[in-house]
C-alpha cells in the first residue's frame, strides 16, 4: 500500500480494525510481533484471521490459518470454510471442504 499511489502511501496511514473484532485484532498484532497466534484460538476466530490476513496481504498468517482450518475441518464447518475459500482463495482447503460436502 505504501509503495504504490494509493491513499495509504499519501497519508502514511493504514486504517485497520473497522472490520475486525477486538479479539482478532489482538491475534493479528500477536502474529505481527511474535510470529504466532494463541494455541487456543477457536475456529471462528481463525476464520476471521484468515479473512484479515488475505485482506492485508499477510501470507504467512494466512498459511497458518489455512493449516489450522484444515486440521479442524469437519462436516459442521465444511460449508463455511468452502464459502471463505471461494472468496479469499485457498485451493487445498476449497477442495477438501468440497470433498466433505459431497461425502
Amino acid at each position: 500500500m505504501f509503495n504504490v499511489s494509493m491513499k495509504e502511501s499519501k497519508d502514511g496511514v493504514v486504517e485497520i480494525g473497522n472490520d475486525v473484532s477486538s479479539k482478532a485484532m489482538e491475534e493479528l498484532l500477536r502474529f505481527i510481533y511474535c510470529g504466532k497466534i494463541a494455541d487456543n484460538c477457536c475456529p471462528a476466530l481463525v476464520n476471521e484471521l484468515f479473512v484479515a490476513a488475505d485482506k492485508y496481504g499477510m501470507g504467512d498468517l494466512k498459511g497458518l490459518c489455512e493449516k489450522a482450518m484444515l486440521e479442524s475441518l469437519g462436516v459442521e464447518s465444511a460449508m463455511e470454510v468452502y464459502d471463505l475459500c471461494q472468496s479469499h482463495g485457498s485451493p487445498l482447503l476449497l477442495q477438501r471442504a468440497k470433498e466433505i460436502i459431497l461425502w
